[in-house]
């Protein structure tokens, strides 16, 4: 079965094409808020270079958060539309999970790691994976913290990684925790990964009709808090 892989909840962007255990291609956008212009002609040219058509896909996978909420938004409706058109299920796939498929068990000295993202306003998101013999199992939900109250939350010598990571050194750099250079481009996820834990999402029963798919933000926007908070004033 080919899947297409679409991953744009963060920059850059890229979409890759994959089967339910091998990688067969990945080509990422340009860097910056182009992943709306660049989307299709990414698809098509990562399907022609691998010599399958459109009609030939098993599903479509895509990262639904946390992440940019317009990235989430592009990705999805790109997702659900070419799903719907194909009469294709799809795969919702975390991202911070993908960022975590994308580290070398090699790489981390300790038993657990957390891929962090900066979701600004004085907040991260992060979930915590630990180390097993077949790959990473997840310990805990996506969370949305201030950086030291995730920090808390984190078991120590956990391997911390991530824009949320960098963003806050004061907090996460810190003899506790082991900071992961940034390499492999791990703190933005990869479509291949999108790609191949939607083959995961398949074995396992939980892909859904493209209808069903919705983005999962984890937060308010910055208006719609600041109209919460007038709201809660008056």
């Amino acid at each position: 079965m080919y899947i297409l892989g679409i991953e744009t909840s963060s920059d850059p962007g890229s979409v890759a094409l994959a089967t339910e255990d091998e990688l067969l291609g990945e080509t990422c956008f340009e860097t910056g808020a182009v992943h709306a212009r660049d989307i299709i002609p990414h698809i098509d040219a990562i399907l022609l270079s691998c010599g399958v058509d459109k009609s030939e896909l098993g599903m479509v996978s895509v990262s639904i958060g946390p992440g940019s909420f317009t990235g989430l938004r592009v990705g999805v409706t790109c997702a659900k539309s070419l799903a719907y058109a194909l009469k294709l299920e799809v795969a919702g796939v975390c991202s911070l999970e993908t960022m975590v498929f994308n580290v070398d068990a090699g790489d981390v000295s300790g038993d657990t790691v957390c891929p962090l993202r900066d979701a600004r306003r004085n907040a991260v998101y992060g979930r915590i994976f630990k180390k097993k013999r077949t790959g990473w199992e997840a310990l805990s939900g996506v969370m949305i913290h201030p950086p030291h109250l995730l920090a808390e939350r984190l078991p120590r010598g956990t391997t911390v990684f991530g824009t949320g990571a960098c963003a806050y050194p004061e907090v996460f750099k810190q003899p506790e925790f082991c900071l992961m250079e940034e390499k492999k481009n791990v703190a933005s996820g990869r479509a291949g990964a999108v790609a191949l834990l939607g083959g995961v999402h398949a074995r396992e029963g939980r892909t859904v009709k493209p209808m069903e798919l919705a983005p999962r933000y984890y937060r308010l926007t910055k208006v719609e808090e600041q109209q919460q908070r007038m709201e809660a004033d008056l």
